[in-house]
């Protein structure tokens, strides 16, 4: 198995004591738990999550997070990386553990990565996106969910699609890439009806946000 990751990059650097350089939180972090360096998860508890993934996608991924990333402890552990930096939500990276090849690049609308992983049995592609809100681009969210399932449906070997795709299972475009052949993680770890979205907000998270 190879285990991937989706990190907010500012969540990332808050857990690392790297927040303080950001004037602003960029909410919509996938991931539940964020391990501390001591060791200890958000809540204290002992945890190794986010220590222990093979390849972290890194969203909303800046050239300030690209300097930051990289003059920290979490660089030494990744030493195999493919950034695309952009000011904003339109930055992507990958880190991995293992050697990387980076194939075709998606067309999509904001900067996307399509690679290959070395994995225990074989290379396992990763395919890491961000989709932009539909409130920002109806036709670009469209478009790349619609991209996302030709990538399932084509799909010849292991493939994962990794990122902030700004859609939840309630919305059709989403299930198309179940009906593509791609499989939600959340659901298939029977968190399907958990929520992450808003987290920024007095309303409590109320939606899952693939």
């Amino acid at each position: 198995t190879l285990g991937a990751g989706i990190f907010d990059v500012d969540e990332l650097l808050e857990a690392f004591g790297l927040a303080e350089a950001f004037e602003e939180f960029l909410a919509g972090c996938l991931v539940e738990r964020l391990v501390e360096p001591a060791g200890l998860d958000r809540f204290g508890q002992p945890g190794t999550f986010g220590r222990d993934l093979d390849v972290i996608v890194f969203s909303e991924y800046t050239a300030e997070h690209q300097s930051a990333l990289q003059a920290s402890e979490l660089a030494g552990d990744y030493p195999n990386r493919i950034d695309r930096t952009d000011r904003y939500a339109g930055g992507i990276a990958v880190w991995s553990r293992q050697p990387v090849n980076i194939g075709e690049h998606p067309d999509t609308y904001n900067h996307s990565l399509d690679v290959s992983v070395d994995g225990p049995d074989g290379n396992i592609r990763v395919v890491a996106m961000h989709v932009p809100t539909p409130l920002i681009s109806f036709e670009g969210w469209q478009s790349d969910l619609a991209t996302a399932a030709r990538i399932g449906s084509d799909a010849t070997s292991p493939t994962l699609v990794v990122g902030d795709l700004n859609a939840s299972y309630w919305h059709p475009d989403f299930r198309e890439l179940l009906d593509a052949g791609l499989v939600d993680a959340h659901i298939a770890h029977g968190k399907g009806f958990s929520a992450s979205w808003p987290t920024d907000q007095i309303v409590p998270a109320f939606v899952r946000l693939d």
